[in-house]
């Protein structure tokens, strides 16, 4: 149970982490706990790496990773309104409006 509460949370939440932090003290083996840490691992770095590419304007990485990373988590309707942000953000700056709308309009 505590597992789909951990899950329900966005992964960048204090909140989250710490109930995540705590699940790994009292089940430091449970494949599900861990589970959920790997994702969310892989979920930062992608977003970091992405977030990279974008400051040092190569936008086209930017967009693949952004596209990327939202196919990690598709259940995670915050998470993933963020990332399109960040894309739509991202297709702006290659003059995509067209693809940018579009994802805003799927972030709300």
């Amino acid at each position: 149970m505590a597992v789909l509460y951990c899950r329900a949370l966005h992964c960048h939440d204090k909140q989250a982490f710490e109930v995540l932090q705590q699940l790994l003290r009292v089940a430091p083996t449970s494949v599900d706990v861990l589970d959920v840490k790997r994702l969310w691992e892989l979920m930062e770095d992608v977003d970091l790496v992405a977030y990279d590419a974008f400051t040092r304007g190569n936008y086209n990485k930017a967009v693949l990773l952004f596209t990327k990373t939202l196919t990690l988590d598709e259940n995670h309707r915050a998470y993933n309104a963020s990332v399109l942000g960040s894309r739509a953000t991202t297709y702006m700056a290659l003059e995509q409006y067209d693809k940018a709308v579009q994802d805003c309009n799927a972030a709300s």
